[in-house]
């Protein structure tokens, strides 16, 4: 078993290869993905990057409210436009509940 610390620092390193990986450093979105980790929600990091403004602020709001929330937040046009896909599709968890929360949200729809 895991401690809280060990598994906190692997979504921290999760998150900073993701950064590294995706060259999508955002500090904002940054802050509360790390704000989500150390408060032992579900954490993600993007594969979008900041000219893509309404996935980041669904990004934000999955840090901060869980996905299906975030996905309410998004809006009518822009679910119709985009579709519940492209969204779940951007993430990437950085911790074991996110990719449980993703896993379950996947089952729901299947």
């Amino acid at each position: 078993m895991h401690s809280t610390a060990e598994l906190n620092r692997d979504a921290i390193q999760a998150l900073a290869d993701a950064i590294d990986f995706h060259k999508n450093n955002d500090a904002f979105s940054r802050r509360i993905a790390i704000d989500a980790i150390v408060n032992d929600r579900a954490a993600y990091w993007s594969k979008v990057d900041y000219h893509q403004p309404v996935s980041c602020e669904f990004l934000d709001d999955a840090n901060r409210i869980g996905v299906i929330k975030a996905l309410g937040r998004v809006g009518a046009a822009n679910r119709a436009l985009f579709g519940d896909e492209h969204f779940l599709k951007s993430l990437i968890p950085l911790n074991e509940k996110a990719s449980n929360e993703l896993a379950m949200i996947r089952e729901k729809e299947a």
